[in-house]
């Protein structure tokens, strides 16, 4: 029937474009070709197996007689729902759930993984071992490269499980919004963006969140997991020092031989060259923690009274040391350590000067009994008490020449009994275990044979020091005199030595605490001053150590009396100009203090001797060095060493992060084996699989989506005006009559061929025309 206004011409092209039903019939002579679909859909015959596997035939379909179907025939085709036609046979497709590319990304979804949590693991093992060189390059290049694949592993193999899901769902059953959700939310940022679309406010997509939120976090973790920290590590060690406690080099010279005479002028002057040189140091290495040689200097213990640990401030400015030179230590230069060491210092304590001009009110001091020779010893003893021994300061020596004199002098007036310094003596006391020290002649002539003595009453020693003030040699010059009482103090000082910057470089120590020692030793009136072979020396050579008098000016001992620091010494421009010294400059309360670092400078030179500044502490070179009178003790050895550093907080995230990738990639693949259905979902193809417009290749509902693409990728589609309906009745789209339809009907827009699509819009342009 012509539809009402409308002309003959447009009736005559609508029934000439619509199809009959002879059209719809499918066209057997191009078996690729599918039939156009009108208001039934293909069916698919469904082929049975009896109990013996053998194909039973299928029903057959219903009969359309004059285009119409009975009743017996719609109840007939209600029952087989599936038809077979005699072009093709199509049947139930089983999925290759074994095929290699299967089996491979299987492996791949659930390999990566694991092999990402071994890694993690791995890495937390690490943690608080020492750091390699190569192996920290290696580790770091590995966590850099792993953490950029962990986003990328996560978003394939988690992916896959939320696409495997969505197929496991659409073939069990499920709403339309489920599966957009899940199909939507295949990366971090499309799950938020699918939720804020679908408005999925949901436990889905709450769950999906979170899961997506393990693919930054878990790269993170990686990222930041491992790293190198400097940590302090502990271990025992050993440290060796020069033994002061022994005797001084000057007991075992032997001046009764020419052979003797010459070791002992050599050791002198040997003797002398060190101790002018440290002497003259400038300020900054006398207020040093180790002398010139990087021996570490022990100061005067601060509070004598204290008996516990008191620290020693690392300001060395005003810092009293007890000798200008240190105590050699050999050790390795592993790590920063600490030890304690025993040591002892001669402590003066003076009165007050008298002063006068001339030598009317000096003291008389006298070096006739002073000798090397027991019989001197001897003679020595039985002088009457009180006397004063030693060199005048304008005394000249046997083996010198008439100028060899100087300007300051000093005298002792006790000493110990030769009974004590004779090794055969001592050797019979020691058979009688009478607590003498068991190496006999390593200490003789020092305190130390007196350390397990009980009993011993020594009494007070005190040393006359008298110093003479003349610009002029031949001009009557002005003398000083004060007696000072002399102790032998012994402290045990906690030794800090840090570690070299290089291995050419030395540790640098310092004394850190002290206390008074708390071993056994002889009494504090005996020194090694007490002993007449050393103070022989002493008293002869320590004034002349510096410089010979010459026009009667001070030498540097005197100078050093006066100023430590030589600062006029230095303004003078020249260490050749020597400034004179007057009784006016001399600190009466600074004088003992001075002079006891004088003589344990040159009593701690006379007993090392050549050793100081051949075997300084820490020295790669000097390692294996050893002392002739050594002590070895123990020491803590605190090093910083490189480690790694494993966050536990970032552990626990990687970790976590790859269960949950671990966990999606075994359940992708479970879901894949038990999902029969195609996977057609998020393919383009999914979209023409039953299309009325365009056709495809028969038996290809079983093809899944990159299959199906792959089968009719080079046929082009639009998405477009395919129709236009009026009254229910399907007309053209001529540019003619599609302003005028569309108008009172409206278009119908789909998928189909890109030649036989219209442009949406072409046809609107159109229609506002």
């Amino acid at each position: 029937m012509p539809r009402p206004g409308s002309s003959p011409t447009r009736q005559a092209g609508r029934e000439a474009s619509s199809p009959s039903p002879r059209s719809l019939a499918p066209d057997n002579t191009d078996p690729n070709r599918r039939a156009p679909e009108d208001d039934t859909y293909e069916m698919l015959p469904l082929v049975e197996n009896d109990a013996h596997g053998n194909s039973l035939p299928s029903p057959s379909p219903p009969v359309i007689e004059n285009g119409s179907e009975t009743a017996h025939d719609v109840e007939r085709g209600s029952r087989n729902s599936l038809e077979k036609t005699d072009d093709a046979t199509a049947t139930f497709r089983t999925r290759e759930h074994f095929a290699i590319a299967t089996v491979l990304t299987d492996f791949i979804a659930f390999l990566v993984p694991l092999a990402l949590l071994v890694f993690v693991v791995v890495v937390g093992t690490l943690d608080g071992k020492e750091v390699e060189k190569t192996s920290l390059e290696g580790w770091q290049n590995a966590v850099a490269v792993l953490s950029t694949l962990f986003p990328i592993s996560f978003a394939l193999v988690v992916g896959r499980f939320v696409a495997e899901l969505a197929r496991w769902k659409l073939e069990s059953g499920t709403s339309i919004g489920l599966l957009e959700q899940l199909i939507g939310s295949r990366t971090v940022g499309s799950t938020v963006q699918t939720i804020w679309q679908l408005r999925a406010v949901n436990v889905l997509g709450a769950g999906l969140l979170i899961i997506w939120t393990f693919s930054p976090l878990g790269a993170q973790a990686i990222l930041r997991m491992l790293r190198p920290d400097l940590t302090v590590q502990s271990e025992a060690a050993m440290v060796t020092h020069f033994d002061i406690q022994g005797p001084s080099q000057f007991a075992e010279l032997d001046t009764t031989s020419p052979s003797g005479l010459a070791t002992a002028g050599e050791f002198i002057g040997y003797l002398s060259t060190l101790y002018t040189t440290i002497v003259s140091t400038p300020g900054s290495f006398k207020s040093d923690t180790m002398d010139l040689w990087g021996n570490v200097k022990i100061p005067f213990l601060e509070d004598e009274n204290n008996k516990d640990w008191v620290n020693v401030s690392s300001e060395t400015e005003h810092k009293q040391w007890s000798s200008l030179a240190g105590i050699p230590l050999r050790h390795d230069l592993i790590g920063n350590k600490t030890f304690s060491i025993e040591s002892g210092y001669i402590r003066l304590r003076c009165s007050e000067f008298a002063s006068c001009h001339g030598t009317s009110c000096m003291t008389t001091m006298t070096s006739d009994y002073l000798s090397t020779t027991t019989s001197s010893r001897i003679n020595l003893l039985e002088h009457p008490n009180g006397t004063w021994h030693g060199y005048n300061n304008k005394d000249s020596r046997s083996n010198a020449t008439s100028d060899a004199s100087a300007a300051w002098g000093f005298a002792l007036n006790r000493f110990v009994y030769p009974l004590w310094f004779n090794a055969s003596v001592t050797e019979l006391r020691n058979q009688f275990d009478i607590g003498a020290v068991d190496d006999v002649q390593r200490y003789l002539n020092s305190p130390i044979v007196f350390k397990n003595e009980q009993g011993v009453e020594a009494g007070p020693t005190n040393l006359l020091l008298k110093m003479s003030f003349s610009s002029n040699r031949y001009i009557l010059p002005d003398f000083l005199q004060t007696v000072c009482n002399v102790t032998q103090e012994y402290v045990e000082s906690r030794i800090s030595c840090l570690r070299p910057v290089t291995q050419s470089s030395q540790h640098s120590c310092r004394v850190a605490a002290q206390r008074p020692s708390r071993e056994r030793h002889a009494p504090e009136q005996i020194s090694h001053l007490s002993f007449p072979g050393t103070f022989n020396y002493f008293s002869q050579e320590m004034p002349l150590a510096t410089m010979r008098e010459k026009n009667g000016r001070a030498d540097l001992s005197m100078q050093y009396l006066v100023d430590p620091t030589f600062k006029q010494m230095s303004e003078g421009g020249s260490i050749l100009f020597i400034p004179p010294v007057s009784l006016g400059d001399i600190d009466q309360s600074q004088l003992g203090l001075r002079f006891s670092q004088l003589l344990n400078t040159y009593l701690l030179l006379s007993q090392v001797g050549r050793q100081i500044s051949s075997s300084s502490a820490g020295r790669e070179a000097d390692r294996e060095a050893a002392f002739e009178r050594n002590v070895t003790v123990a020491a803590d050895a605190t090093a910083l060493v490189e480690v790694y550093r494993v966050p536990k907080v970032w552990m626990s995230l990687g970790i976590l992060s790859c269960v949950v990738m671990l966990v999606a990639g075994a359940l992708g693949v479970v879901l894949v084996h038990v999902t029969q259905s195609p996977e057609i979902l998020g393919y383009v193809s999914t979209i023409v699989r039953n299309s009325k417009l365009v056709e495809v290749p028969p038996n290809t509902g079983w093809l899944d989506g990159p299959e199906l693409t792959r089968m009719i990728k080079d046929k082009r589609v639009r998405y477009g005006v395919t129709s236009q309906i009026a009254n229910g009745e399907e007309l053209g789209v001529s540019e003619e009559e599609c302003a005028v339809v569309s108008r009172e009907e409206g278009p119908v827009v789909g998928i189909g061929y890109e030649e036989k699509t219209e442009r949406i819009k072409s046809v609107m342009v159109r229609t506002r025309a």
